[in-house]
C-alpha cells in the first residue's frame, strides 16, 4: 500500500510540472509577444467582429494519471526488489 500512495504522489507531481510548465510557457509568450507592424500597415488593428467557439476537453488526462500511477508503482517495486537482494 504505501508502494501504490508513493506512486500516486509521483503522479500528481509529474502532472503538475507538466500543467505548471504549460501555463508558464503560455504566460512568457504573452508578455514577450510583439506585433509584426510595418510602416505601410494600418496601425488601427481593431476588429469589429466577434467570434464564439468551444473549447475541447482532453480526456486524455486521466488515463496518462493512471498510467504514470502504473509505471511509477512498477518501478518502486523493481527498485524495492534491488535494494532487497543487494
Amino acid at each position: 500500500m504505501k508502494l501504490l500512495i508513493q506512486a500516486f504522489v509521483a503522479a500528481v507531481v509529474i502532472h503538475l510540472i507538466y500543467f505548471l510548465m504549460v501555463g508558464l510557457v503560455g504566460l512568457i509568450n504573452t508578455f514577450t509577444y510583439h506585433p509584426n507592424l510595418t510602416i505601410n500597415q494600418n496601425s488601427v488593428l481593431l476588429q469589429n467582429n466577434v467570434s464564439f467557439g468551444k473549447i475541447e476537453v482532453s480526456t486524455i488526462y486521466p488515463y496518462s494519471f493512471i498510467f504514470a500511477i502504473v509505471v511509477f508503482y512498477i518501478l518502486l517495486r523493481f527498485m524495492n526488489g534491488i535494494k532487497k537482494t543487494a
